[in-house]
């Protein structure tokens, strides 16, 4: 027995006939997780420790910084914190990363090379320009959206070319890694010591009081309590970022600094000021991989968003009722399973079930496509 046996391929194209008229099969533009060498959709069985260590999807938001001397120039970076712009200090680049210019709608973004490679399978209209190194654009100075200020572009070598859009904004008062970056930045003399930190959030504690944090800003304090004194120490560094990060997300809220938004809680903001941004045309969603991947084949794992391809649609509501009926219907050992299934069950979308290439049966309706 194989998959390829005919009488197997009749089955299977009964069963997708019927999922068809049920209306679960769905056709359309969908983020998936993508192997650009095979040209495919990957799940956790292509990918290497795909089924220990798995990878979701993760949504970024994209920012663009306008070049101040050079109109629709923007530098674009990748944020899981867009109300972390208000305390912008400048932009990180590395000098020897290969950048391109590239052209998405009338706009022109720089990013870094190899971002370009998974920023075309997620935007339509995008074309590459010319290419350059990061020491081009060293010194420069950009505009931040929405607050109108200027910051200057400034080199740093801890930047990955893959993450995000390999160029990062730096908000040191609230990020222990900006920081420091920013204190060995000023030690060496590739950023100037008049640079101000910005605080951009009141912080207050379970009992309604304001939190007050020793040194200029809350991250020099997790940094004194932490005992940082480089950005080598990534493991402390690690633990300084969580917890301060729970303390702004429970109880943090934005001061004056953050203009129009002063006032709400961090955990609020995030969602307004992404709209905001995406209302200037300034900035949007930009999906990454949870953690880096390859497949097992060794290939590259990014987030594509394609159109035309075929989705298995679990987010059905009679699907899901049916689903749910079944679960209560079943014996669990143990019994904490259940709540388990459940709880996949209540986040499960839609998931890509055919491909281009590969062993399997064709979809009856669309023979370009394998189950």
């Amino acid at each position: 027995f194989s998959t390829g046996d005919k009488l197997y391929n009749k089955f299977i194209e009964w069963q997708y006939k019927k999922l068809n008229n049920l209306g679960i099969l769905t056709k359309g533009k969908y983020p998936i997780l993508y192997s650009v060498e095979d040209e495919n959709a990957v799940g956790e069985d292509d990918i290497k420790d795909g089924d220990t260590d798995k990878v979701s999807i993760l949504e970024m938001t994209y920012i663009l910084f306008e070049d101040r001397d050079e109109k629709n120039l923007f530098f674009a970076v990748a944020t899981l914190r867009p109300d972390a712009l208000f305390g912008t200090s400048n932009l990180w680049i590395k000098e020897d990363m290969q950048l391109v210019k590239i052209k998405i709608a009338k706009q022109n973004w720089i990013v870094s090379k190899d971002s370009y490679s998974k920023i075309k399978y997620q935007f339509d209209n995008v074309s590459l320009i010319s290419e350059h190194l990061g020491e081009e654009f060293i010194g420069r100075n950009v505009i931040s959206p929405i607050i109108n200020r200027e910051v200057i572009i400034a080199k740093a070598n801890f930047i990955d070319s893959f993450q995000g859009t390999g160029i990062v904004y730096s908000s040191p008062a609230g990020s222990p890694h900006d920081f420091l970056a920013l204190k060995e930045a000023i030690k060496e003399n590739r950023i100037s010591p008049e640079i101000k930190i910005i605080n951009t959030v009141e912080i207050k504690d379970k009992k309604g009081n304001i939190i007050v944090y020793n040194g200029s800003c809350p991250a020099e304090d997790k940094c004194i309590k932490f005992n940082i004194k480089s950005i080598e120490d990534e493991e402390n560094i690690e633990k300084a970022k969580q917890e301060l990060y729970k303390e702004e997300h429970y109880g943090g809220k934005l001061n004056e600094n953050a203009n129009e938004f002063a006032g709400l809680y961090i955990k609020d903001a995030k969602d307004k000021i992404k709209a905001k941004l995406i209302e200037l045309n300034l900035g949007g969603d930009l999906l990454e991989t949870s953690r880096k991947a390859k497949t097992r084949n060794g290939d590259r794992v990014i987030v594509a968003n394609l159109e035309g391809q075929w989705f298995l649609d679990y987010s059905n509501e009679n699907i899901k009722k049916k689903a749910y009926e079944l679960l209560e219907n079943m014996n669990y050992f143990p019994n904490k399973l259940k709540e388990t299934q459940k709880a996949y069950l209540e986040w499960v979308t839609k998931r890509p079930c055919a491909r281009k290439r590969g062993l399997g049966t064709k979809l009856p309706f669309d023979e370009e496509w394998i189950i």
